[in-house]
């Protein structure tokens, strides 16, 4: 019993929420959640820093990404109009309902047509993605050293959300920073970026828009 009572670990309790297709905020499963003894940014930054060559610029390919962004929001935004109107006219022979859905589908098709040119022109970044790896795999070169010796005695503490968006973690005393990732079911160009450090009270921690960053995926 004295054990337990002199235990200074700590239990954490993370809550990850994403916005879907349409912008709304709900919880996400089956996202990893990671607690690290110390600052992956930081250490990441210290690597680039040191680089020999500077980073491969990415405006055309930003340009390309913001391109893209559009009509792929618009296929999903229509899409879910769509099937929304299809559930609604299987339940009703409503002659208005019917034109509605028309309409629809034809807005439907003309988004996936501008989504296919879009996709089409995208491929002009792969060349920069190309360049980015070969970049990243020199510059990162010593990330594994440079983790051991941040991490000390620690490990990483890993649990993925389940199916209302939770993940707990059992945690020694300690600075702890919670880093998770996820795709942007927005834009399949850009990705969810959390490097959250732990609040010394509390044991709970929300990982949402609000406290995490969206990035581009090159």
């Amino acid at each position: 019993m004295l054990a337990l009572a002199c235990d200074p670990s700590r239990d954490v309790t993370v809550r990850v929420a994403l916005p879907d297709a349409a912008e709304r905020v709900l919880p996400a499963p089956g996202i990893a959640v990671v607690a690290l003894p110390y600052d992956r940014d930081s250490l990441i930054r210290r690597l680039e820093a040191a680089a020999t060559t500077p980073r491969p610029a990415t405006a055309v390919a930003d340009s390309l990404f913001a391109a893209f962004r559009t009509p792929f929001a618009s296929v999903a935004r229509v899409s879910y109009e769509v099937r929304a109107l299809e559930d609604s006219a299987r339940a009703s022979a409503d002659a208005a309902l019917a034109q509605r859905l028309a309409a629809a589908r034809a807005r439907l098709a003309a988004a996936q047509a501008a989504l296919a040119t879009a996709r089409t022109r995208l491929a002009g970044a792969d060349s920069l993605r190309a360049a980015l790896r070969r970049w990243e795999d020199i510059t990162y070169k010593g990330w594994d050293s440079l983790v051991k010796q941040a991490a000390g005695r620690y490990t990483a503490v890993t649990d993925t959300t389940d199916a209302t968006g939770v993940a707990r973690l059992h945690l020694l005393p300690g600075r702890w920073w919670l880093y998770a990732r996820s795709f942007d079911a927005a834009d399949p160009n850009r990705e969810w970026y959390w490097n959250v450090p732990l609040p010394a009270q509390g044991d709970t921690v929300v990982l949402d828009p609000s406290s995490g960053a969206r990035r581009p995926r090159y």
